[in-house]
């Protein structure tokens, strides 16, 4: 079954060259417009294959739900959030858009132009309600609002396989996919192929497969027919029928020379034959030379605007290796100067480990002593109460007693002296001070001396 295409640009025919031989499929077209004319659908349709058309003008929208019985038909727009909006319609142009800049423009061109409030919906939205299944591929004409549309998808839960968008301003080569590409880019989609009017894209899963299939434009061995071109065929063969009845008619009333120029007759048929395959023939190569010329001239333009952008993209390249060159040099800076300051940090800590450690053992050292003193103390204080028992038997030996008591009350007073200045020193030094944060953490005793013997007291002097 010969291929027919019945889109504007030969999109169809791309399409089928990436999913040939395929029976059955599903495609997404925001901005169906007229399920014939014009129509990437159509061929695919009629192939059996189903899916979902989005056109917002009622006209075209009544007749897509009259013609496309399989297919489901919604009268939305799509955008970038739910809700509404103005749609300018141009009745029986494709012009209608949600762009207010570009109704302005046809308006101005002196196109009729109407307006009405219609309801805008996401294409995730869309998908998630109606689609089951793999899509095939996504079509996008909407002039001039194909970012919305694309920032209203969810590519990660659906993915079509190829991706085909307008990319030029309406009747217009000047291109606009600057403003909506890198959704598609940062999608993990892939440009492929550009037509002059439209930029087709391939999910990255999909790009060595599919890439390759794109590097010619449609030609004789797509195996296709042009249903524009058809119906001129057709109307040449309506005449060609009506001129052989006339000849036929004609041949009736020239019966008698026929024999004479029957061999002329044979001769100016073939010849006649002959110029019409050689006018075919001809008109055929003039469209492919056509053809090829407006290729070449859009890939001229395309890798113009590519070398353009790919200088701005090295440039603003070079600018963030510098930026992030400084930044880490300057990153490397503070790593240095805190790594310095945790040593610090580290030495200082292990100093004050080192000094609270000796305050410990200090401290040990003279709750130490101060146990032992209280040990003596007591045992002077016994002594004192036996020499007061036997002062009232020993009454001689009060006087003595009394000055032996009094030496040591003295000796006791200058161990006290110095036993306060110890304290004192030890009050000074930098450990008691380092150690001032534990004493609130514990109540020590007070200080008490203890009673050193006699003997002890003078022998330490």
């Amino acid at each position: 079954m010969v291929f027919t295409s019945y889109a504007q640009n030969f999109e169809d025919v791309m399409l089928w060259r990436a999913f040939k031989g395929k029976p059955k499929g599903f495609y997404i077209d925001v901005g169906a417009n007229h399920p014939e004319i014009d129509s990437v659908t159509k061929s695919f349709y009629d192939r059996g294959w189903n899916g979902i058309n989005i056109e917002p003008v009622e006209n075209e929208f009544n007749l897509l739900l009259s013609t496309r019985s399989r297919d489901t038909n919604l009268n939305v727009a799509i955008g970038s959030v739910p809700g509404s909006m103005p749609l300018y319609t141009f009745p029986g142009t494709g012009l209608s858009t949600l762009d207010s800049d570009n109704a302005r423009t046809n308006a101005s061109a002196g196109h009729d132009m109407l307006e009405r409030e219609i309801s805008i919906v996401t294409l995730a939205n869309i998908c998630e309600t109606y689609v089951t299944g793999p899509v095939d591929f996504l079509k996008v004409d909407v002039e001039g609002w194909e970012r919305d549309v694309l920032l209203g998808a969810d590519f990660r839960s659906f993915r079509p396989n190829i991706i085909i968008v307008e990319s030029t301003l309406p009747n217009s080569q000047q291109s606009n996919h600057d403003t909506w590409e890198s959704v598609l880019l940062d999608a993990n989609y892939s440009f492929i192929w550009f037509d002059g009017l439209n930029r087709f894209y391939t999910a990255n899963e999909h790009l060595d497969e599919i890439a390759p299939l794109f590097k010619t434009p449609p030609n004789i061995f797509d195996g296709f027919i042009s249903r524009r071109f058809s119906e001129t065929s057709r109307s040449e063969e309506k005449w060609l029928r009506a001129e052989w009845r006339a000849a036929l008619d004609q041949n009736e009333a020239i019966k008698v020379e026929r024999d004479g120029l029957l061999a002329k007759q044979d001769w100016l048929q073939a010849e006649w034959d002959g110029a019409l395959a050689q006018r075919d023939a001809v008109r055929f190569e003039r469209d492919a030379v056509t053809t090829d010329r407006d290729w070449l001239r859009s890939e001229w333009k395309a890798s113009t605007a590519q070398c353009d952008a790919m200088r701005l993209e090295r440039d603003t390249v070079t600018a963030n290796r510098d930026w992030l060159r400084s930044e880490w040099e300057a990153t490397l800076a503070q790593m240095d100067a805190v790594h310095f300051e945790r040593d610090a940090l580290i030495a200082e800590r292990d100093w004050l480990r080192s000094e609270w450690d000796a305050a410990r053992v200090q401290n040990d050292t003279i709750h130490t002593e101060c146990s032992a003193l209280t040990i003596e103390l007591t045992a002077l204080r016994v002594e004192l109460k036996a020499a007061l028992a036997q002062n009232k038997t020993f009454e001689a030996e009060r006087d003595a007693a009394t000055v032996e008591r009094d030496q040591i009350a003295n000796i006791f007073s200058i161990y006290r002296r110095r036993v306060e200045a110890d304290y004192e020193k030890i009050r000074q030094s930098i450990g008691w001070k380092i150690a001032w944060p534990l004493r609130f953490l514990r109540i020590d005793p007070p200080l008490e001396l203890p009673v050193v013997p006699h003997e002890e007291v003078v022998s330490s002097f």
